[in-house]
């Protein structure tokens, strides 16, 4: 396929879907000209590379031998580290965050929680945490404020506390549809956040996802439980994909 058309993308995304249809999001995950091929057996994995293989060969796509690895429990894919036991950042995205500079300029930080934004699932109340920053993009994406910033005490405070949340970000276990679900919300003052989580074998929970969003308009003006009621419905809508229908107790843990 040629490069450079605008369309090119979307093009080739189709044509290796339909290629590979039926197998995607069940025994692997493609994004372009990545796929990710996912087994719970080395015996399972033959099987499902073989599959993938075969399809490829009959659709007249090719994988070049030295851009493949196979049987690996480590993988980096798309930005992220998927190992047997989670997900987890990629260490020179994390180095990245923990080295940026103090932006100076409305757009720096808007580039600066863009590339925070990308991995806002590791982070509790990532809203709560970047308001300040994002209150000072209010007027700038209006135009009624000039491109330069001096950050005060609480939004240095806020770059700084948001660069040290991704400096100890957790590893987020995968999601077990076999296992107890555990949802944790709070009403954090102007946002809401929740945590996803499950047990391992010994009892011990881990997080499976963090989730916030900041209270809008006259959300603001709810009385306390009104907003830890909200917090736990606006949860279950984010994670309504894990929790509808779950095979197990969902629990649920609120201030009030």
């Amino acid at each position: 396929m040629p490069f450079g058309l605008a369309n090119a993308p979307a093009t080739f995304q189709h044509y290796i879907h339909q290629a590979l249809q039926g197998l995607v999001d069940t025994i692997c995950v493609v994004y372009l000209d990545d796929i990710l091929v996912f087994s719970k057996t080395r015996e399972d994995h033959t099987i499902h590379l073989k599959q993938i293989l075969d399809r490829m060969k009959a659709a007249e796509l090719y994988a070049k031998p030295s851009k493949c690895s196979f049987y690996q429990d480590r993988v980096e894919f798309l930005g992220f580290i998927l190992t047997t036991e989670g997900v987890e950042m990629d260490p020179e995205r994390i180095r990245t965050i923990v080295e940026w500079p103090e932006p100076t300029t409305y757009r720096e930080i808007q580039v600066f929680l863009g590339f925070c934004n990308f991995y806002r699932r590791f982070i509790y109340g990532y809203s709560k945490v970047t308001a300040p920053l994002t209150a000072l993009l209010k007027g700038s994406q209006k135009g009624r404020k000039p491109g330069s910033v001096r950050l005060d005490d609480r939004e240095r405070q806020a770059f700084r506390a948001l660069i040290a949340e991704f400096g100890k970000a957790p590893v987020l276990r995968h999601f077990d549809p076999e296992r107890h679900i555990r949802v944790e919300t709070d009403a954090l003052e102007y946002a809401m956040a929740g945590i996803l989580s499950q047990p391992d074998n010994e009892g011990r929970y881990h997080p499976v996802a963090f989730w916030s969003r900041k209270f809008n308009g006259p959300e603001l003006n709810y009385g306390t439980p009104d907003q830890e009621m909200m917090a736990i419905v606006e949860s279950f809508k984010h994670w309504r994909h894990y929790l509808e229908g779950s095979l197990k107790q969902v629990e649920v843990l609120s201030d009030h």
